[in-house]
């Protein structure tokens, strides 16, 4: 279920291809349209001691989705809100329809393809400089303004495409871009665009217009057994967890998604991006939008230094002892669908399948699994521009100092379940029914999600049946990817 041409769809082998949307609509499940898709997506409100102002994850459902769906949906919207507190509002729908095996489900952010650098560049140093963080983590893959305006023909993934920058500001014709290297091997010097989602714009503060009134959309598999039972840190035998599934496709709509796998020319390097980095990028201090067999990793010291967090999590087990456990997560990407040119077959708006699991944005799910936000996750969302309370997920002292275990590590805060729970239930029962959203609805209709597809300039219409489904295709336990 995860794969990100722009979709990001979970599978076990097989993948949605991405290329730009054509001029024919075919109506097809919505799954079918993508330029990648993701995976996961949400919604919720905030706890008691949320703020006034804070994210708000709207969810509205399509008319086949049950309470216990929309209840679970909500409990992973709800998550991401205790922990995020930009005063937005991000609408996402959901959908459950049955997809083929081996497709757990689909994120489609509204997303737009060629966002000005400078304008994300100068907002994220300032919501950096708010929190008291380091302001330089761009200044080692960032270019001195210039003020030419070439085109030059780049490759990407084997294809030669143009970029042409647009300056920050036209009148005196200059402009701040990146270094950025190609899969043939070329660094660009003259790019200063990037792709965004309109959630992850809105967070600092940047303009989005869409005739669409949605930011992002999911489709679960409705072939699938589900279980329900987050809350109660349990999963049904043989089944796949909801809320885990939804907690992940809401972090694709709103924002951790990548350019590398979208159809070669049809994407930018989006804000995930601007922090993707390999041990060669780091010599050249350039960011890296390749695919091939070394490693890839999230940066926020301009490519010098792989992202690593310890954090300790105490648990209580069934003699009421409190187990303490702690992990150490190396913040590693997915390398990409390409496996010809080297990648993992997994689509690079990951983390890469580490052992210990990395996160909720890692690509891969098991029957009986109950995954979480960890620290890493939300620190990419730090980064890319959201206002993230840390204090939220890790304990503080009367003073607001974090707690510290013995080899001082931060101690994981635990979320109060029942509360969230309980708030959930009151969501899934308000005015959340939009059928007319849903793409398969209506022949007739164009539907919100369609408006903002055309709009994005990478999603296209219709299916690529290629690639290779293993043992997924027929059998449902046989799938893994998200």
């Amino acid at each position: 279920m995860c794969k990100f041409t722009v979709m990001n769809v979970l599978s076990t082998k097989k993948e949605y291809k991405p290329s730009i949307f054509g001029d024919k609509h075919q109506r097809k499940p919505i799954y079918q349209y993508l330029v990648a898709p993701l995976a996961l997506a949400a919604a919720l409100i905030l706890g008691n001691n949320a703020p006034a102002s804070a994210l708000k994850i709207n969810l509205t459902y399509g008319a086949n989705v049950t309470q216990e769906q929309k209840e679970a949906a909500e409990l992973a919207a709800l998550i991401w809100e205790s922990y995020i507190t930009d005063p937005i509002t991000v609408n996402i729908h959901l959908d459950m329809s049955e997809l083929p095996w081996g497709k757990m489900g689909a994120a489609i952010p509204n997303l737009r393809t060629n966002y000005n650098y400078d304008a994300f560049k100068t907002k994220a140093e300032s919501e950096a400089e708010l929190a008291g963080q380091n302001t330089d983590f761009l200044a080692a893959v960032e270019l001195a303004e210039q003020n030419t305006y070439s085109s030059p023909t780049v490759e990407l993934a084997e294809q030669n495409t143009s970029s042409s920058p647009t300056p920050t500001n036209p009148d005196d014709g200059l402009f701040s871009g990146y270094k950025i290297i190609y899969q043939n091997g070329t660094i660009g010097t003259t790019d200063s665009n990037i792709m965004i989602t309109g959630a992850n714009a809105m967070a600092l503060g940047l303009s989005f217009n869409s005739q669409s009134v949605l930011h992002g959309y999911i489709q679960l598999n409705s072939r699938y057994n589900w279980s329900y039972k987050y809350a109660q840190g349990t999963v049904d035998k043989n089944s796949f967890d909801f809320t885990s599934v939804v907690l992940h496709e809401i972090g694709h709509n709103l924002g951790f998604i990548s350019g590398i796998d979208p159809a070669p020319g049809t994407a930018k390097p989006s804000s995930l991006d601007m922090f993707r980095c390999s041990d060669y990028s780091a010599k050249l201090g350039a960011i890296d939008f390749t695919v091939d067999s070394q490693r890839r990793y999230f940066s926020i010291d301009g490519c010098q230094t792989v992202f690593t967090l310890a954090e300790t999590e105490e648990t209580t087990n069934k003699k009421g002892d409190i187990v303490t456990t702690t992990r150490t997560y190396e913040a590693l990407f997915a390398r990409g669908t390409n496996r010809r040119l080297g990648g993992d077959g997994t689509q690079a708006s990951h983390w890469a399948d580490n052992n210990p699991d990395p996160g909720i944005m890692n690509p891969l799910l098991q029957g009986n699994t109950k995954r979480k936000l960890t620290g890493i996750d939300l620190t990419a969302m730090d980064y890319i521009g959201y206002d993230v309370d840390h204090k939220k997920y890790y304990q503080t002292d009367a003073n607001g100092d974090y707690i510290l275990d013995s080899k001082g590590n931060k101690i994981v805060k635990p979320l109060d379940f029942a509360f969230l729970s309980s708030q959930a239930q009151i969501r899934a029962t308000g005015d959340n029914y939009r059928p007319q959203y849903s793409p398969d609805n209506d022949d007739t209709t164009r539907t919100e999600v369609e408006k903002f597809m055309d709009e994005s300039g990478i999603y296209y219409w219709g299916w690529d049946d290629s690639g290779d489904n293993g043992d997924c295709e027929n059998d449902p336990n046989g799938c893994v990817w998200w």
